[in-house]
Order: structure tokens, then sequence, then C-alpha cells
């Protein structure tokens, strides 16, 4: 995505800098040395109350180090939250401390010495959006937004944690934690589909329309994109390895009770980015759609 370029000119930098005839084995090896020496902990010196944060340092945050984040960040809320992601010292600073946490309708909070580092991508770097049109894709663009707020969803545990994230004078800051039964989510009866949709076979055979409209690369060229129709059986062999453990990013969108879905999985880091369409047939959720 554009709003990562300043991260793709570091990538390639770093990458020219760590090529070298002792090849990938050795700048792996590079890469867990200097994790191993910036060994970050919270521990305060004469606070026993402290949390040590052990939290692994990625192989992004590595590359980060603890750069300041570019004040042009904060123009749009995928840049703020991709450096917020990926520094613990950014994202300190930009909690809103002590942070308010709410489980179950309790509330607490949370101090600055026990907090640990939260990734809020997945393993493989992604995120998800969950929309109700692909118009809704428009409000991750929209610099005028002030809220948003960004779901740890946890199917199989039924759980449902919402980081609030608000803009205040000028600069993104995470203000709340809430954490709920996934039930009570509006979007709850879909991502039990979803879940079975996922890790069904079978099911997911019988959650596909006859025909698809997938975009792709091509049947003859790899490197070309097209649009055409596969059949069910089809699907199998072009189908996105899905989670059922994401993170999504609501932007205002309201996600009501709609015939209609877009599961879209976004990896920020290389701009990879895949669409699923499901539309509500009877009672029945249906995968129309499929772009890669």
């Amino acid at each position: 995505m554009r709003n990562f370029c300043f991260l793709f000119v570091l990538l390639m930098v770093v990458g020219i800098a760590t090529v070298s005839m002792s090849g990938c084995k050795d700048a792996k090896k590079d890469l867990d040395a200097l994790a191993d020496s910036l060994a970050v902990t919270d521990t305060l010196a004469n606070d026993t109350d402290s949390v040590v944060d052990d939290t692994p340092l990625s192989e992004m945050e590595l590359l980060m180090g603890e750069k300041p984040m570019p004040k042009a960040a904060d123009e749009l809320f995928d840049d703020f939250f991709f450096n917020f992601s990926n520094n613990r010292k950014v994202q300190k600073e930009r909690i809103q401390w002590p942070l308010v946490t709410i489980v179950n309708g309790v509330k607490k909070t949370i101090e600055e010495n026990k907090w640990t580092m939260e990734r809020f991508y997945s393993e493989d770097g992604f995120y998800v959006m969950l929309l109700d049109d692909v118009k809704q894709t428009q409000l991750a663009k929209d610099t005028a937004l002030t809220n948003v707020v960004v779901k740890h969803v946890d199917i199989p545990r039924n759980s449902l944690e919402n980081f609030v994230f608000n803009r205040i004078d000028g600069q993104w800051m995470m203000t709340e934690k809430e954490k709920e039964s996934l039930s009570e989510s509006k979007n709850a009866g879909f991502l039990r589909f979803y879940q079975k949709f996922a890790t069904d076979s079978i099911y997911c055979q019988q959650s596909l329309t006859e025909s698809i409209s997938f975009t792709g690369p091509d049947e003859e060229d790899e490197n070309i994109t097209t649009t055409r129709e596969i059949s069910a059986e089809e699907y199998g062999y072009w189908a996105p390895e899905l989670m059922t453990d994401f993170y999504t990013v609501s932007y205002g969108q309201k996600n009501e009770s709609s015939n209609s879905k877009v599961f879209i999985m976004r990896q920020p880091s290389s701009s990879q980015e895949c669409r699923m369409y499901f539309r509500r047939q009877g009672s029945q959720w249906k995968l129309y759609k499929l772009e890669e």
C-alpha cells in the first residue's frame, strides 16, 4: 500500500546492506544476535510490582529499532498503527496512562509498568477488515477519522478484545481496552459461520456458489492477473489459509446484520491482500467471489 512507502525504502536499504557471500543463514544469525543485544525489559529498579516485558523482538521491530515515529504517520491511522505495533517505545508513548480496561463490564486500570508489548498482527503479519460492502474500504483513507477500534477476534475461545484509539490534539492514542464475549458482537453470526467455513472442508464446499468469480494468477502465466469463473472444485487449489484468531480494524463501519460481507486479509509489509466476498442466501452464507 502507498501508505507504507517509507517502510519499503527502509527494507530495501537494509536488504542491500545484509546481502553477502555468507547468505541468508548468516543474516538470520545477525538478526538473532541483535535481538539478544537489544533485549528489553520494563523492570523498574526499585519497583517490585513492575512486569518484565520479555516479548521477543520481531524481525520488523529489529529493522525499525526505536526510531521516533514520523510526524506524518498520524495523518492516516494505518501508518500510525504500523509503527505502534512494531515499536514498543512508540507503543508506550501512545497509550493514555493509566489505561482504562473493562472486562465483562468491570472497569479497572493498567499502569505503564504493567504493560507488555501487543503485536496486533497474526504470526504472518496479516490483519483483517470485515466489511458490509467493498465501499467501506475507503474509510481507511479518511484523514478526518478521530476514532478507530482494533478488535482481537478469538473465535475458538468466544473472546473479543476491543482496543480503542482516538486522535487527540492531532495524535493517535490508545484510550481504552475492553474484553467481552464474542457473542455480544453484531458479527457473531457470520463469525460462527466463518469458523466452520475455515476449519471444515466439507462445510466449506457446501458454502460455495456453483461458479465463483476469481481474480488472481493466470492459469498459464502466474505473472499475469486475470478475472475468470472457477468451479467450486477448483476453489480448493486457490483457497487462502484462513485464521480463526486474528485482529480486525474497524474504521467506523457499523457492521450491521447485513446480507453481504467482505473479508479482507492484509499484510502491510508486503502489500499482499486477499478479499473474500460472501452473501447470505436464505439462512446460508455463500462465498461467490475471491480476489488474490
